[in-house]
């Protein structure tokens, strides 16, 4: 692009890797710009009206960020931190509310 801009304004190439690179100007060639509008009668296409698929458990980011905030010692009623495994969850978003807590939970905690 700045190949381009530099040809048609006669302006120095800014880079090595600029002055090496092509342009566009046998692309571009209209000598004014367009005033029509060519996508006017186009019509974009619609999207299927099928709900989305149920999905059992939380995605695989959801999974992951829950695996990642699990590995996060949270200190216990002794004061031990063991690392624990996540529960099992039946929806992303009860993944997402176990993550925040437990985040939550390990910022309380640390010392």
């Amino acid at each position: 692009m700045l190949a381009t801009l530099e040809k048609k304004f006669n302006v120095k190439p800014l880079t090595k890797r600029d002055a090496a690179s092509p342009d566009f100007t046998g692309v571009v060639t209209l000598a004014k710009a367009r005033t029509d509008d060519p996508l006017a009668k186009v019509k974009a296409p619609k999207s299927s009206t099928a709900p989305p698929p149920t999905q059992a458990g939380p995605d695989h980011l959801e999974q992951v960020y829950a695996d990642s905030v699990a590995r996060l010692p949270v200190a216990d009623k002794k004061g031990h931190r063991p690392i624990q495994d996540p529960p099992k969850f039946a929806h992303g978003k009860d993944a997402m509310k176990w993550a925040h807590d437990h985040y939550k939970k390990w910022r309380e905690t640390k010392s």
